[in-house]
């Protein structure tokens, strides 16, 4: 969950609730649109349900390739959320 807009910390037991502030870094990176990147990259390092490599693969299919700075923008912030 991101941290930077989730005050507190979660009560619940049944769950593994991971916080990191991704507003806040994507700010710091100048992405502020890619905060749900670095969840991204938060919940892959947590549950490792995906390698980075298919991320990688999926987002070059869907960001066009005249974006290619949308793209590097995207993995970094999948990066950083890994981190």
């Amino acid at each position: 969950y991101d941290s930077s807009l989730v005050a507190g910390d979660i009560k619940r037991k049944d769950i593994k609730a991971v916080g990191i502030p991704a507003t806040k870094l994507a700010n710091e990176m100048g992405a502020s649109k890619l905060a749900n990147m670095i969840l991204v990259g938060t919940m892959l390092k947590a549950t490792g349900i995906a390698d980075i490599k298919v991320v990688e693969s999926a987002l070059a299919k869907v960001i066009p390739a005249k974006k290619t700075d949308m793209l590097e923008l995207n993995l970094n912030c999948v990066k950083k959320g890994m981190e």
